[in-house]
């Protein structure tokens, strides 16, 4: 499973993206086995000033494990990502 997660996030090459090529692709790596990976992130709404985060945990085979999500409240942009 981890391979074909690898497979699908990464294409060798550029990744088109609307009408311009993205030349940096991230890739996702599977964690040791026995380990759980956390991916997390947080964003924030110009407008309003709301904030929220979320993220997700999977394992050595690339398996989703849990995951979650949460309205913040009103913050800044650097607040949110931490």
């Amino acid at each position: 499973m981890c391979r074909e997660v690898a497979q699908a996030s990464l294409r060798e090459g550029q990744v088109r993206a609307g009408s311009f090529a993205c030349a940096t692709v991230a890739r996702w790596q599977c964690p040791p086995r026995g380990w759980l990976k956390v991916n997390v992130d947080g964003a924030r709404t110009t407008a309003s000033g709301l904030a929220f985060c979320g993220g997700l945990g999977r394992d050595e085979d690339g398996q989703w494990r849990f995951g979650f999500s949460k309205k913040i409240g009103v913050c800044s942009a650097f607040e949110a990502e931490v």
